[in-house]
């Protein structure tokens, strides 16, 4: 690591194996669900997300969006139901998978692990049951205006609501995102500044590899 005021993602690859997260050698595979609820759900509050504030590091005492790791031999529809099944009790229908994202996040000081991630962003629906707290945090829904606040105060994942932002009109297509993070703790508060948010949108179906960004 440089003493450069202004450190560069592209010093994340020399990271000691001591400062990243469980000693990652290559990016972790995991699955986050958006969990939104519709004008014809009368059950849930209208036009609000479902988080989980996180007990666990890295994101400790964090509101985030649903979600963890892959598990070997499972399908993508699976991991998520399941974690989601896991985290808030919910029986869910799977929708759609919204986008992926390329996640990066460099560490300013040594109590804060970096970490390499690719997030599978999927979409679902909420098929039966109420959320209640299980064995990763509280649960609760947020209306969009309350997120903002939420947000605004560093209460919530930064990454977890610029991607409630990018999906709260989904695109039509597919998106890859590649999104870069310094990290660190003030006054034992973990604090995340988004350095990249690039999306990238398919822009013709039809032709291979044809994405520009957004």
């Amino acid at each position: 690591m440089t003493s450069d005021l202004t450190p560069n993602i592209s010093e994340l690859p020399q990271l000691p194996s001591k400062h990243r997260w469980h000693a990652q050698v290559r990016p972790v595979p995991s699955i986050i669900a958006i969990l939104r609820t519709t004008k014809r759900e009368a059950a849930y509050p209208p036009d609000a997300y479902l988080l989980i504030q996180r007990i666990k590091p890295p994101y400790m005492h964090k509101w985030g969006m649903v979600g963890g790791k892959w598990d070997f031999g499972e399908s993508l529809e699976e991991a998520v139901a399941r974690e989601v099944m896991e985290e808030t009790g919910l029986c869910t229908s799977f929708h759609s998978l919204r986008g992926i994202m390329n996640e990066r996040i460099l560490p300013l000081d040594q109590n804060t692990p970096g970490g390499h991630y690719v997030l599978f962003v999927c979409e679902l629906r909420v098929a039966g049951g109420t959320a209640q707290e299980k064995y990763e945090g509280p649960v609760r829904w947020f209306g969009y205006n309350e997120l903002q606040s939420k947000a605004a105060e560093g209460e919530i994942i930064a990454t977890d609501f610029a991607l409630i932002q990018a999906f709260r009109h989904p695109p039509p297509h597919l998106i890859f995102i590649e999104a870069e993070v310094l990290s660190e703790k003030n006054k034992g508060k973990r604090i995340d500044r988004i350095t990249r948010f690039d999306i990238f949108q398919e822009q013709n179906p039809d032709c291979e590899n044809d994405y520009s960004r957004v």
